[in-house]
């Protein structure tokens, strides 16, 4: 797979139906890492990063437990794709 910049890009992992993908953008620096494209039609639920970041601020628990999930997601995410790497070696 290639950018239209001719750049390769590398699958790192197909996600499915209610995984997380975005997460970024709430951490600093709060910059956008991934793209992603899609196999067939599909919906997608998108919060502003900044109301997001603001309701974690007001509601500190619901903070906690969102970010708390995001990081069960990025552990999981970084466990598979290590193992991806030491498979391939």
């Amino acid at each position: 797979m290639s950018t239209d910049k001719g750049k390769k890009q590398l699958p790192l992992e197909t996600i499915e139906k209610r995984d997380l993908f975005g997460w970024s953008v709430l951490v600093e620096p709060h910059t956008f890492t991934v793209a992603s494209w899609t196999m067939e039609p599909s919906e997608f639920l998108v919060f502003n990063g900044d109301t997001l970041g603001d309701l974690f601020k007001k509601n500190n628990h619901i903070g906690y437990l969102i970010m708390s999930r995001i990081t069960s997601v990025i552990s999981s995410r970084l466990r598979k794709l290590s193992q991806k790497f030491i498979n391939n070696l």
